[in-house]
């Protein structure tokens, strides 16, 4: 069954899903940038790129990962708590 969204829950959606975005941009972008400004005669500055790109890869797959098994389980538990309570 479809829902329709109404046009407040359509624009706290839309809010969420952009906040989210610019977090996760932020999240890579800053450190590579950092790691990118390092002075080209740094001894091990292009091994520190490559570790800092990788950290921020796998945490944000990792993350992405996690919150995929979470939600279901976190709405089963919500909708658990509201039938209780009622």
């Amino acid at each position: 069954m479809a829902t329709t969204l109404g046009g407040t829950e359509l624009f706290a959606l839309l809010l969420v899903l952009s906040i989210a975005v610019s977090l996760v941009a932020y999240r890579l972008c800053f450190p590579y940038t950092l790691a990118l400004s390092l002075p080209a005669g740094l001894q091990y500055r292009s091994q520190i790129q490559v570790i800092v790109y990788r950290v921020v890869l796998v945490t944000l797959v990792g993350q992405g990962v996690l919150m995929r098994l979470l939600l279901p389980r976190w709405k089963l538990a919500d909708s658990a708590a509201t039938q209780a309570s009622a």
